[in-house]
């Protein structure tokens, strides 16, 4: 549970931390929820989620971690966004897009996160950032499942 009173920037930190614990713990879907929950408390911006994976989909830790590393650099790097949209499917691929009607990005202002790209790119996946200035902001990750790997041996 996220302590009432804190700056926004306190709170994101402690839903990073929780999303860790739950991702490794009670699954992704439990883990996607929570950082969705604790960043909409933080921000006071309305979440519309078009899609969640069933409870019951399994993925490994390492994806789940990914998947919410990802949704928490999304919303964080959203510029004063009045409405964020959520999607993430599981099926032979992870795929999550998570778009903001904010102020945007030009090219050269968009997040690095090299660290993250490099950790995807080593499972086979594909981290993206789209942004105009004044159009909002879009970050996509798609993740082979060990499913779709042992599709594509």
């Amino acid at each position: 549970m996220i302590p009432r009173g804190q700056g926004p920037l306190r709170k994101l930190s402690l839903v990073r931390q929780e999303s860790r614990s739950k991702a490794a713990g009670f699954g992704l879907r439990a883990a996607v929820e929570s950082v969705i929950a604790g960043w909409g408390e933080a921000a006071a911006v309305p979440v519309e989620i078009w899609a969640l994976p069933d409870p019951s989909s399994v993925v490994t830790d390492e994806v789940a971690q990914l998947v919410c590393e990802t949704l928490v650099l999304a919303l964080s790097a959203a510029r004063d966004p009045g409405h964020v949209s959520i999607a993430l499917t599981v099926g032979g691929t992870v795929r999550l897009t998570v778009s903001d009607d904010g102020r945007g990005y030009s090219p050269h202002e968009l997040p690095k996160a090299d660290g993250l790209r490099r950790r995807v790119g080593s499972l086979g996946g594909v981290l993206t950032f789209a942004s105009e200035p004044g159009n909002g902001s879009t970050v996509s990750l798609e993740l082979p499942t060990d499913k779709g790997r042992a599709k594509g041996r």
